[in-house]
């Protein structure tokens, strides 16, 4: 892993991401390191401004002072042929806006070679080095060798799928969660080798804020609105903090939501923090197939024991598969580098080379988690699922890979 993050971060391989030559596994691996290395995240932020790369590949071109002197001679120019016939004057304006147009094309051909010279030479820097270094969280059983599904004429079967994932691992004013980041790493790999989702129709969100979470919920909806009506399977994992707070959505007195913690979030904000609520709100939106939602994250009350959760107003096939119960931390299994919920989620599904229904998954992991959280650390877990009415028992047989 270490040869692949240190091959992926020279010289080249940065030219090729900022010119968007990168393979799609390529560019993965590229990111998938990017969200552990603040100081690579820096230099391809500084490389961005000055390789004048903007939003939609859009050119910014400064006025400079040569400019200025070519257009003082266009204007000469066109006094000088002026006084000469009409059309005369029209074919010379036409060539000098031509000319106009290649010169400012050669312009920025210029500068940008000059900014890629550039950057080249601030790659070679030693802090540069020293930052592409660095290596992932130590793989677990889970993260290597991870299944691939069938690929029918090299294409994808699960176009209509579209994927929210959210690590959130580094907090501000919060401790940190150990592998959050690594644990939407690796769901999201499953995600696309097993069960055949496109990357394109992923979101991977890491130590997210809470505009970012809510942009990326927003995002997904949006992306869900060009599958066939009512086509679209829609899947949100989270993991990070979370906690039960009262509800904010003006549901009853005594409702509570569990809330999932941005990292600019201090405890419960619910300002910025995303609900469960939220999600299912957006969701409530659009026409969809059915809905599922992985959320390994605390259940403990934000101020005092819940009283009850929220009835939640949600429409169509919902599943909810939660890490832990209401009044219950979800625990993180360091030996594992993931959370102790995702590794026998991973865990699961690997066995089954990703065919198994979610009954099976669901009895597994809870069973694992139970065992395993009073064997290892003496305390309770309880992953809980939760359903929508329309889901009914339907739920037990679906499946990640239909």
């Amino acid at each position: 892993m270490k040869k692949q993050m240190s091959e992926y971060c020279s010289q080249e391989q940065i030219e090729r991401y900022l010119l968007n030559k990168m393979l799609p596994g390529e560019e993965t691996l590229f990111q998938i390191h990017m969200g552990s290395c603040s100081t690579c995240r820096a230099r391809i932020n500084t490389l961005r401004r000055l390789s004048y790369l903007v939003a939609d590949e859009e050119l910014v071109y400064v006025e400079t002072p040569d400019k200025e002197k070519y257009k003082k001679e266009k204007r000469k120019k066109l006094r000088f042929w002026s006084v000469i016939s009409s059309i005369a004057a029209c074919i010379a304006l036409i060539i000098g806006i031509s000319v106009f147009k290649h010169i400012r094309e050669v312009r920025y051909t210029n500068e940008y070679r000059k900014n890629i010279a550039l950057a080249r030479d601030m790659v070679n820097s030693s802090s540069y080095n020293e930052a592409a270094s660095v290596s992932l969280a130590p793989q677990s059983d889970v993260d290597i060798d991870i299944p691939r599904a069938a690929v029918i004429n090299g294409e994808t079967t699960q176009d209509h799928t579209y994927v929210l994932i959210i690590g959130n691992q580094k907090y501000i004013d919060n401790q940190e969660v150990p592998n959050a980041v690594n644990d939407a790493h690796v769901f999201a790999e499953y995600c696309y080798r097993t069960f055949n989702i496109p990357r394109a129709n992923t979101i991977m969100l890491t130590n997210a804020t809470g505009n970012q979470m809510k942009e990326g919920l927003q995002e997904l909806v949006r992306r869900a609105t060009h599958a066939p009506q009512g086509k679209a399977d829609l899947i949100v994992y989270y993991s990070g903090h979370g906690v039960i707070a009262k509800d904010r959505n003006g549901m009853a007195a005594n409702d509570f939501d569990q809330y999932l913690i941005p990292v600019d979030a201090s405890g419960a904000d619910a300002s910025l923090s995303l609900s469960r609520n939220d999600i299912y709100m957006a969701f409530n939106a659009i026409p969809f197939n059915r809905a599922s939602l992985f959320l390994d994250a605390c259940n403990i009350p934000y101020d005092r024991a819940v009283a009850k959760v929220a009835k939640y107003k949600w429409k169509g096939n919902v599943f909810v598969f939660a890490s832990s119960s209401p009044n219950e931390s979800s625990i993180s299994y360091k030996n594992k580098n993931h959370g102790l919920f995702t590794y026998y989620l991973l865990k699961s599904i690997k066995e089954k080379n990703g065919n198994i229904d979610y009954k099976d998954l669901t009895d597994q992991v809870r069973e694992n988690v139970e065992r395993q959280s009073d064997k290892m650390f003496g305390e309770k877990q309880t992953p809980e699922v939760i359903t929508s009415l329309q889901a009914g028992d339907s739920w037990m047989k679906w499946k990640l890979f239909p």
